[in-house]
């Protein structure tokens, strides 16, 4: 059965590797955090190594920004399909 394609991730690369290592920046943050109502998370990346590798996007569940970080680093894993040095402030 094929797996679901989560939206809020960019789409899994082929795994390859061979490539050679890329550097991805990431960062995640949340406005209003210690207000639960008004808390809203976002991560973003920036990609090295592929032209159109610059995703964003809101954090899904709890509104933290460690979530936003770690959605972050989860969102360059699939983006680039070898090795990574992943630049974070986290």
């Amino acid at each position: 059965m094929p797996r679901r394609q989560d939206p809020q991730f960019p789409p899994q690369a082929l795994v390859q590797p061979g490539l050679p290592r890329s550097t991805v920046w990431s960062d995640g943050g949340c406005l209003h955090p210690t207000d639960p109502l008004l808390a809203r998370a976002a991560w973003g990346l920036r990609c090295e190594a592929l032209e159109q590798c610059n995703w964003g996007g809101p954090v899904q569940g709890k509104q933290t920004a460690q979530r936003a970080e770690v959605s972050a680093a989860v969102a360059a894993l699939r983006a680039v399909g070898g090795p990574i040095d992943l630049a974070s402030d986290s």
